[in-house]
């Protein structure tokens, strides 16, 4: 399922707010710069964003959605260490979204 907030500007206080709250200690704060703990994520729409078929940047999006709600959710571990931890039963879904409207405004 894509983000329902995309697009939608009176989400991204509270997304904002979130991001500060949860991911701001490990993303930077404001989504503004990146630190060495957790990746850019105002760059996870740089490819979509190049694509001028608007029928492939929207599926291009919606997996990109995919991808940001499977991460948060169940979190990123690689050779057996926690690099994120997971959110799943400590942000709703639909903070989740509105996390990501915030960052994709940014």
């Amino acid at each position: 399922m894509p983000n329902p907030y995309r697009d939608q500007p009176e989400v991204r206080a509270a997304g904002a707010a979130a991001y500060e709250r949860h991911c701001a200690n490990c993303h930077g704060e404001g989504a503004q710069r990146p630190v060495a703990e957790g990746p850019d994520l105002r760059r996870l729409n740089g490819f979509c964003q190049r694509l001028v078929d608007s029928a492939l940047k929207a599926r291009c999006l919606k997996d990109v959605d995919a991808y940001f709600l499977e991460s948060v959710l169940d979190g990123k571990r690689r050779a057996g260490m926690v690099h994120m931890p997971p959110w799943r039963g400590v942000l709703p879904q639909e903070t989740i979204w509105a996390i990501r409207s915030f960052v994709e405004a940014r």
